[in-house]
């Protein structure tokens, strides 16, 4: 006879007299599974729990990453328009130095030919815009530089 499938309405006292210390074991077994259970789901709840932080965390940080990404695709742009504007523009600074010197040469020579002292002219308007393009030439390419360091240990 199964003693834990008993229609206990039709139990007479006796019986179940009998059958309680089984019962209370059964009880106990049955309490001690529900409480082992229930520690169980509890540490379960808290793995997902942490889980879900952490899954927020690396969300956050996907999209943080995404951002920087952007930043710097952003920069990466900025720095090759620049060094393709440096590209075109020394060559220009450069041409124009060159030319400024000519014609200083130029000037000294006819100045020469003509009889007249060179030393006796006033070049220092020519020699401070020659040495203002030089500055500028010089600026322009160390700016330049820095650029192509910066993107090259960002990105090296």
């Amino acid at each position: 006879m199964d003693n834990f499938n008993v229609d206990i309405k039709t139990l007479d006292i006796e019986t179940a007299e009998k059958m309680l210390p089984e019962w209370e074991l059964k009880y106990q077994r049955d309490s001690t599974e529900i409480q082992n259970l229930d520690i169980i789901l509890k540490e379960k709840k808290e793995q997902l729990d942490s889980l879900e932080v952490r899954k927020l965390n690396l969300q956050n940080t996907l999209k943080i990453n995404k951002e920087i990404i952007e930043v710097l695709n952003n920069r990466e742009k900025d720095v090759l328009q620049t060094l393709q504007k440096a590209n075109v523009t020394y060559p220009i600074y450069k041409a124009r130095a060159e030319q400024y010197q000519n014609d200083l040469e130029n000037k000294i020579l006819q100045l020469k030919q003509s009889g007249k002292e060179p030393s006796n002219i006033d070049y220092s308007a020519t020699i401070k815009k020659l040495k203002e393009e030089k500055q500028m030439i010089m600026l322009n390419i160390e700016k330049n530089t820095q650029y192509i360091n910066n993107f090259i240990k960002k990105h090296g």
